[in-house]
């Protein structure tokens, strides 16, 4: 990644109520006047899908490119399912059965 794409912090999950997950946290500072490396950045929670595939750093580079400003983005992803059948997408949680209606 490029020095002004950079991986801040990363860190597996994991609890009895769910399966493993992953949180990471970006910073992105691309194309900025030095002025604007001193303002306080957005933060984005960036809910990328549920593919359990890394975030797309050319896509949060565009992100903050928009924006015009520091960005750190805060990206989790979905835990994966339990031993019990229950997937997770988001903050619900369903059994294939109950998503297939």
């Amino acid at each position: 990644m490029n020095h002004d794409f950079r991986e801040r912090w990363t860190e597996d999950l994991w609890d009895w109520g769910f399966g493993r997950t992953s949180i990471s946290v970006y910073e992105s500072e691309t194309e900025l006047y030095a002025w604007q490396h001193w303002e306080r950045p957005y933060v984005v929670v960036w809910l990328h899908g549920m593919h359990q595939g890394p975030a797309d750093a050319g896509t949060l580079r565009k992100i903050q490119r928009r924006l015009w400003r520091r960005v750190i983005f805060v990206v989790p992803t979905n835990p994966e399912p339990t031993d019990d059948g229950m997937h997770f997408s988001w903050g619900c949680t369903f059994t294939k059965k109950q998503n297939k209606q």
